[in-house]
């Protein structure tokens, strides 16, 4: 079932599109891009940069034409797109890779985004060689640090299950233009001039199908993510990784309001699994599921975490305010300048209290990071 809600969403960090299996139908498509347009140009009017933080167009399958449209009017309101999420789309293949990567071309630094989740598509070797390309060619990538002594950041990629020889994949690693990672060992930088940061389940596993794609109408219905209540439908995470319907274990990126399940959690011997849904800010850490929504509150601005551990979302958060701009007691600004490299401090609207997040490792907390 896709997603209910607001197709469009103005959040602090820009304008949030949810509209993953929701572009099923041109009438719907037509609907959603004259709202789009809207949306973008009321942007454009309040003046400043035009920010679309999530741009969540996956298990969708638009033609190249639609695509067309949707870069068109990006271009015309100058928008940044902090996030594609484009996983599932049975019709991007390498016509639409093409579009993609002639975008990602023509913006400026300031227009450059941060990831691309690409999983379970129709790309081939061409697209591939072709997006990458078009990456190596722009100066922006890694993006600078916006801060004095962070680290530059390449552009966060997904690529499991398309069709890419996995050799074109490993040339491009041994000539240090990509840089795969997985989630336990975090992100890396840019220092060493990597201009990708790929995602891979293991070092040595590329997870890429052979043969021919299939056509978009003989492809498979798009795959369910996990429930709010935990149940699994299917086996999709949440943006595009394959999981194993037998006992295999997500591994995909998490995303707000998704209800991608975490972590289990043991207490009293037994196993509780708590839901994403709980968490709907980004990388921050899950709350351990026997505390209640009031007692991590008090505990956080009593000064304590509400949990010890922490949840690696690798994900790139758009940095916030400060305790002290939102009138927080007990969060001055000395305060919050004291928190050591490199960990930043965000803002959770769930609990409307702070966490932490690392910008080296990706891991967050809740409770304060100490030199």
């Amino acid at each position: 079932m896709a997603p209910g809600g607001n197709i469009i969403v103005t959040t602090r960090e820009g304008l949030d599109v949810k509209a993953r299996q929701r572009l099923n139908t041109e009438t719907e498509f037509e609907t959603f891009i004259n709202l789009f347009m809207e949306k973008l140009e009321s942007s454009a009017a309040g003046g400043g940069h035009v920010v679309v933080s999530d741009l969540d167009l996956s298990q969708n399958k638009l033609t190249i034409d639609q695509w067309c449209q949707i870069i068109t009017a990006l271009c015309a309101a100058n928008a940044r797109v902090l996030r594609f999420r484009l996983f599932g789309s049975a019709s991007l293949n390498d016509d639409i890779m093409v579009q993609i990567a002639d975008y990602f071309a023509g913006l400026s630094s300031q227009q450059a985004p941060q990831e691309i989740h690409l999983s379970d598509c129709a790309i081939t070797t061409s697209g591939f060689k072709y997006f990458v390309e078009k990456i190596e060619s722009v100066d922006y990538y890694p993006l600078k640090a916006e801060r004095a002594g962070g680290r530059p950041t390449p552009l966060y990629v997904r690529l499991e299950n398309n069709y890419i020889e996995e050799q074109a994949i490993k040339e491009k690693v041994d000539a240090g233009v990509i840089k795969p990672f997985t989630k336990k060992e975090g992100r890396w930088g840019g220092d060493n001039g990597a201009k990708i940061n790929l995602l891979v389940q293991t070092h040595g596993r590329l997870q890429q199908k052979t043969g021919t794609p299939p056509s978009p109408e003989d492809a498979p219905p798009p795959k369910q993510i996990i429930t709010d209540q935990g149940s699994s439908r299917g086996s999709w995470n949440v943006d595009g990784g394959a999981h194993a319907r037998n006992g295999g274990s997500s591994w995909g990126n998490n995303r707000r309001n998704d209800g991608q399940q975490w972590s289990a959690t043991t207490r009293g011997g037994a196993t509780t699994r708590w839901s994403g849904g709980a968490a709907s800010q980004g990388p921050k850490p899950a709350v351990t599921p026997w505390e209640s929504r009031s007692t991590s509150m008090a505990r956080a601005q009593r000064g304590y975490g509400a949990n010890q551990g922490s949840v690696d979302r690798s994900r790139t958060p758009t940095a916030r305010g400060g305790m002290a701009d939102r009138g927080v007691k007990g969060f001055g600004k000395g305060r919050a300048q004291r928190l050591p490299h490199p960990w930043e401090e965000h803002w959770s609207d769930d609990y409307n209290i702070p966490y932490f997040w690392n910008s080296e490792t990706g891991s967050s907390v809740w409770e304060r990071p100490v030199a």
